[in-house]
Formats: C-alpha cells, sequence, structure tokens
C-alpha cells in the first residue's frame, strides 16, 4: 500500500500518476499531439551500458491556455517556459516518465495517428 507521501515507491517503478480521462480529453489531447506534439522512443543507455527504449511525448504551444488544458488533462507531466530566437513566448509541456507516457498514449489511441505509430513500434 502506497503511503501519503508522494516520493515513497518500490525500487526504481514509480507510482503512475496519469488520469483516467474522459473520451473528450483523449480526443483533446489527441488533437493536440498531432497538430503541435511529439511522440518518440529514443535509446537510453543505463549505467551498466545496456540500452532501454524511452518513450517521450510532448507539445510546444505560445499559447498557455492549451498547455494548461493538457496538464488537466492528463494530470501528469511537466510545463517548461521558454523564449523562442524570434523572442516570442514559448511553452513545451513535456511527460517523459515511462509508465504515464504509455498510460497516455494507450488512452489516447482511437484518437491520434502519432500515439498509433509509437505505440505499434513500442515493445510493450
Amino acid at each position: 500500500m502506497w503511503d501519503s507521501h508522494p516520493r515513497q515507491y518500490w525500487g526504481n517503478v514509480k507510482p503512475r500518476t496519469t488520469r483516467f480521462m474522459t473520451s473528450t480529453e483523449r480526443a483533446y489531447v489527441g488533437a493536440c499531439l498531432d497538430t503541435d506534439g511529439w511522440a518518440s522512443i529514443h535509446p537510453y543507455v543505463s549505467k551498466t551500458g545496456k540500452t532501454y527504449p524511452h518513450p517521450v511525448l510532448g507539445l510546444g504551444n505560445d499559447n498557455l491556455e492549451i498547455i494548461s488544458a493538457l496538464l488537466r488533462a492528463t494530470g501528469t507531466g511537466k510545463v517548461y517556459y521558454m523564449v523562442s530566437k524570434t523572442g516570442k513566448d514559448f511553452w513545451h509541456y513535456v511527460v517523459n516518465a515511462r509508465r504515464d507516457v504509455e498510460d497516455i498514449l494507450k488512452q489516447i489511441e482511437a484518437y491520434s495517428t502519432k500515439a498509433q505509430r509509437v505505440l505499434a513500434a513500442w515493445p510493450l
């Protein structure tokens, strides 16, 4: 049983933090990913030298309300503020926890071709 302390977990396996989204939220997140986002699998090399697939998904936009809606819908991820080379405000929403990325991609699979491609290539 998990204690109330948010950082407590067993070994390297952290608890899932992704919300179970409604169909409307799934469609919104899927559409956002397909228009302004990315989903990919990067190689992660452990300290022992073994390579593992590491999924990442994210979205960049200059509209903070879109980023905020994604964060509310998924319940997980991080938001970064950036300034583009042209001096324009820019926001990045990024999820890189493997279990959270898996949960989001599986939930939005019916609404996103990018999610479908990553799930097809991902050795689950």
